[in-house]
């Protein structure tokens, strides 16, 4: 497949013209079969980076997700552009769980996103047996790391799923952030062969920072909520108590509602 096709590709499935920053060699990459780490800050669209080949490539398309939020949000947007896609994870009931494995097991399906915790369950792997699983894409790589996995320790066994299936399948990974040990250990804990890695800039030139000093700190909030009406954000707060002054004290303002305030 030639550059000018997989942008065909890209247009009719996403209605994008070109790729952003590392997405185009990350899919040629994967496109030529060979696995690989896409280290990109969010926002950088790691998700089309395997999803665009899933859709290429014969078969079904494995996704392994920790969010249950995540999942249903991808899932929804690839149905929405009329591509087969489901989830499975712990949301669902029984009935949901099982017509879906029979889409999966009848091929109807495309890409599928599965919490790790579920690959082993009889009912997803006899639904996959008959199946060409042309990728495992695994997402927040860096939980196989090992300051992650206690969190997700079944993404311990991802390598060994993989290598009870009955062909390899391409396996592509990727995080937000990396240390060079995180990498490191995510290749070797994936075991991917040779992996073609791409590493963007963490620079997100649509974020600003900045550090204040004030004296009056309630005063200064209120002038900042005044100047960014109209906008979202979030005001961080270390305490309940602190978040319930702001909440009360600022009520009269129309902003207000648009601000989320986390404890």
């Amino acid at each position: 497949m030639t550059i000018a096709d997989i942008k065909v590709a890209l247009k009719k499935f996403f209605g994008y013209n070109k790729f952003i920053l590392g997405q185009e060699k990350l899919v040629n990459s994967i496109l030529q079969k060979q696995d690989s780490l896409g280290i990109m800050p969010t926002g950088s669209g790691k998700s089309l980076c395997y999803q665009l080949p899933a859709l290429i490539f014969d078969g079904t398309t494995i996704v392994i997700s920790p969010l249950i939020s995540l999942m249903k949000d991808q899932v929804s947007i690839l149905q929405e552009n009329g591509i087969s896609s489901t989830y499975i994870n712990s949301s669902l009931n029984q009935d949901e769980y099982f017509n879906r494995l029979d889409l999966i097991s009848e091929g109807k399906i495309k890409i599928v996103y599965i919490a790790p915790e579920r690959l082993y369950s009889r009912g997803f792997l006899n639904a996959i047996s008959q199946n060409n699983i042309n990728m495992v894409a695994v997402d927040e790589a860096h939980c196989v790391s090992q300051w992650g996995h206690d969190f997700r320790t079944a993404y311990l066994d991802i390598k060994n799923f993989i290598k009870e299936l009955e062909v390899r399948p391409v396996v592509s990974a990727f995080t937000a952030t990396a240390t060079e040990n995180v990498e490191e250990d995510i290749i070797n804990q994936l075991e991917l062969k040779n992996p073609y890695t791409v590493k963007t800039s963490y620079d997100r030139k649509n974020l600003y920072f900045e550090v204040r000093k004030g004296k009056d700190k309630f005063k200064e909030l209120l002038e900042i909520l005044s100047s960014e009406k109209g906008n979202s954000g979030i005001i961080y707060s270390n305490t309940r108590k602190s978040v319930e002054s702001i909440t009360k004290n600022s009520s009269n303002m129309v902003i207000v509602p648009q601000v989320i305030m986390l404890v």
